[in-house]
């Protein structure tokens, strides 16, 4: 998470610069740069996705790793459908975007998860 915030607070300024500099003007006139910068801002929900639905799958029951399955196949059905409707209208930062949301919902449902966890255990 720290190193995602580290890229989140540089990596948007200086994507352009740093496209520049390893493939030169090629791809940082075109698309590559606005992708960068927001594949930047993807990590940081990369990352807490990761540590959110570690701690739920290392606490919770049979039962609730059932419900959590079928919410994650859930959420895989909306991805596709996003993926779909977003490629089609801004490339491949459309396709960023529905993986942000697919993270978004997943962290959401962790977020909901370990509330639930804390406070049965208070």
């Amino acid at each position: 998470m720290l190193i995602g915030l580290v890229i989140i607070s540089f990596g948007p300024s200086y994507s352009y610069t740093l496209l520049n500099l390893l493939y030169g003007g090629r791809y940082s006139d075109g698309e590559a740069t606005a992708v960068l910068r927001y594949y930047c801002v993807y990590i940081i929900f990369l990352a807490m996705n990761g540590m959110s639905e570690a701690f739920l799958h290392s606490v919770a029951n049979e039962k609730q790793l059932k419900q959590s399955n079928d919410i994650l196949l859930l959420f895989s059905a909306i991805y596709i459908v996003l993926n779909v409707t977003f490629i089609k209208s801004a490339g491949a930062i459309g396709l960023i975007a529905a993986n942000s949301v697919n993270m978004l919902l997943r962290i959401s449902y962790s977020a909901i998860f370990i509330e639930e966890y804390f406070k049965v255990k208070s």
